[in-house]
């Protein structure tokens, strides 16, 4: 399953389900709006829902795409939950399907990952602390992406986790995902790698081939 989390995006969200069409897959798509206020938004959510192989839901965890994963994986059944965010468009037509080879051997596809800064973040730290103990946090999880198997979420107390409910602990949660799956020492399996401060030249090139990112 495809979950895609949105929130006020009828652009995006319409580009990525676009990409999601030559893909050639069989995946249903999970569409979870996150409090959507805007008119359009909320009209081509509607027209989505008599769409084939698309369910559109609604979560109670406002605005912030960990609350729209935790509410799928809490309310849809899947083998396997490939997590997105809507202000994506995937590029490569093998996207998912590189994804759930390299899930064979790995419990987590990450889709990209970097150098996790903000250590001098109080809010950041106490955060941490609650969700996994400790704030010694080494690499994020852009946005965070990532695809993981239904039998490996189920090994993980998800519902312990402290979801946020502010966009800075929002961000946070780049860092807080990686930290939780190595604390519970499941693999991770990057698709790419690079600096957060600097998507530049080759390697911004190298991601453009695989997904296109919006800020």
């Amino acid at each position: 399953m495809i979950v895609i989390a949105t929130n006020n995006g009828k652009y995006y969200l319409e580009q990525l389900l676009n990409s999601i069409k030559v893909l050639n897959i069989k995946d249903r798509v999970l569409v979870v709006d996150t409090g959507s206020t805007d008119k359009d938004h909320l009209n081509y959510l509607e027209q989505l829902e008599h769409t084939e192989n698309i369910t559109v839901t609604q979560t109670p965890y406002k605005c912030y795409d960990t609350g729209a994963y935790v509410y799928a994986y809490n309310n849809f059944d899947a083998n396997t939950y490939h997590f997105m965010q809507d202000s994506i468009e995937i590029k490569d037509p093998l996207f998912i399907t590189n994804i759930n080879n390299e899930l064979k051997n790995n419990d987590i596809v990450s889709y990209i990952t970097f150098n996790f800064g903000g250590y001098g973040d109080k809010d950041w730290q106490e955060f941490f602390t609650l969700n996994i103990g400790h704030y010694d946090y080494k690499i994020g999880i852009f946005g965070p992406m990532f695809s993981v198997k239904k039998e490996t979420l189920d090994k993980l107390p998800i519902n312990d986790l402290v979801l946020p409910i502010n966009k800075n602990q929002q961000t946070a949660f780049e860092g807080i995902w990686p930290e939780f799956f190595t604390k519970h020492n499941l693999t991770i399996k990057t698709l790419v790698e690079h600096n957060h401060s600097c998507i530049i030249n080759d390697e911004y090139s190298h991601i453009k081939k695989t997904i296109l990112i919006r800020s």
